[in-house]
């Protein structure tokens, strides 16, 4: 057989091999999984500190909206919309990081965004897909170190579209249902002198924390984890392989968009 033949039939054999995904993208089985490495809880990581949390009162929703650095059209159609500060009772703060993993200097771009509307909160990490579950982390880093005074705390996507109405009537029908809760977290918090906190969104299903108020989304229970995927599939960037999570089930769990 001539050699480019073999070569042609060992290529063709190994094809389905090279579109398959089997570790997400940006992690491998050598990289550090140590989440205080990534959030580096006892140092300031804060670049740009949002204006907008200088308020006095007491709000009712602070909403903390997850963007990447390069979405600004999404966040100024926030700006105009559920964001625009009409709500007074809801505040929005976006949230993000930076996209050179070489430097912890702040782009002018950015910086300048936040000089004009005051409601970015820009933290030192990396900003990308695999690092999300270090934003959040960060997110909530922010919030323990700050003590800003709400209700609750919504988090979202800028891919998000937040009804205000919707938002305030699930929680209304979220406080009926766990009254208990919210009575046990106002005492602690008053003995505490603390705000008393917990995530939510505008969706009627939810999941009840120990002692420690609930949070509201649209929770998926009983999901496998997705071991392989192929290179043309949108389920590639969620491939969670054994060596990351060797259980059969996640936890129970809400939705991230919001």
């Amino acid at each position: 057989m001539p050699l480019c033949a073999v070569l042609l039939l060992l290529l063709l054999l190994s094809c389905p091999f090279l579109l398959l995904v089997t570790d997400p993208p940006g992690w491998d089985r050598h990289a550090d999984r140590d989440a205080a490495s990534y959030l580096r809880p006892e140092e300031d990581t804060v670049l740009i500190w949002p204006r907008v949390l200088d308020r006095q009162h007491r709000l009712r929703v602070l909403s903390v909206v997850c963007s990447d650095p390069d979405n600004f059209r999404r966040r100024e159609s926030i700006r105009r919309t559920w964001g625009s500060g009409r709500e007074e009772d809801i505040l929005v703060l976006f949230l993000m990081g930076l996209k050179n993993s070489s430097s912890s200097s702040v782009p002018a771009r950015m910086r300048a965004e936040a000089d004009r509307f005051g409601d970015l909160l820009v933290q030192d990490f990396v900003d990308s897909y695999a690092n999300l579950t270090v934003k959040s982390l960060m997110m909530l880093k922010f919030l323990r170190r700050t003590l800003p005074s709400y209700d609750y705390l919504l988090k979202a996507d800028d891919d998000v579209y937040v009804s205000p109405a919707a938002l305030r009537s699930a929680l209304a029908r979220a406080e009926g249902r766990h009254s208990h809760h919210l009575e046990a977290l106002a005492a602690a918090a008053t003995a505490a002198n603390l705000s008393s906190s917990s995530s939510s969104s505008s969706s009627s299903s939810s999941l009840t924390l120990n002692n420690n108020g609930f949070i509201l989304g649209s929770v998926f229970s009983s999901v496998p984890p997705i071991r392989w995927s192929t290179v043309f599939s949108p389920e590639r960037k969620w491939v969670c392989p054994r060596w990351l999570y060797p259980e059969e089930l996640y936890p129970d769990y809400v939705a991230g968009p919001g």
